[in-house]
């Protein structure tokens, strides 16, 4: 036996996660405005209290089988939006910028410190892969690195703070 909701159920539901949205947003915003005039106040790591507006949609066909001019194709477009706390922020870091005459093909190249990173980096994600698919590495899975540690690494497993906007 198969389950499954009418569209009205499921677009009821969709509106339900949009109630509030609008207060929610408004206290985001006046949070943002409160960081940027004084964040000393609020002693926040690496952020500035911004936020970004994200957009997802799904485009959904439905071909009816025998089409009558009641029954016609249909064509869904839906879009989710939503606004996700900036947990860090990088552009408070200005790079030093020359005439792309001046730069020497050297300084695009990578350092030797970064290809011992990278070799850092894929050991942590070659191990992951071999202790998941080999089962004789399996006992291995409790030692192995899940996350690769970064400078960001303790705001960024705090939960996004995000927010459904609904349309007016």
């Amino acid at each position: 036996m198969k389950l499954s909701t009418s569209s009205k159920t499921s677009l009821r539901k969709l509106d339900s996660y949009g109630l509030k949205s609008a207060e929610k947003l408004k206290e985001l915003q006046e949070l943002q405005a409160k960081v940027i005039s004084n964040p000393e106040e609020f002693k926040l790591d690496h952020t500035d209290g911004t936020f970004k507006i994200v957009l997802d949609n799904i485009d959904l066909r439905i071909t009816t089988r025998d089409m009558t001019s009641d029954r016609q194709n249909k064509d869904i477009h839906w879009v989710n939006h939503s606004a996700v706390e900036n947990r860090v922020t990088l552009g408070s870091r200005k790079r030093e910028q020359i005439e792309l005459s001046q730069l020497e093909n050297c300084q695009l190249l990578p350092t030797a410190a970064d290809h011992e990173k990278l070799r850092r980096d894929f050991t942590s994600l070659v191990s992951r892969v071999l202790v998941e698919h080999l089962p004789c590495l399996a006992f291995l899975q409790s030692v192995c690195i899940k996350h690769i540690p970064h400078q960001f690494s303790k705001e960024m497993a705090k939960k996004t703070e995000k927010v459904i906007i609904n349309k007016p």
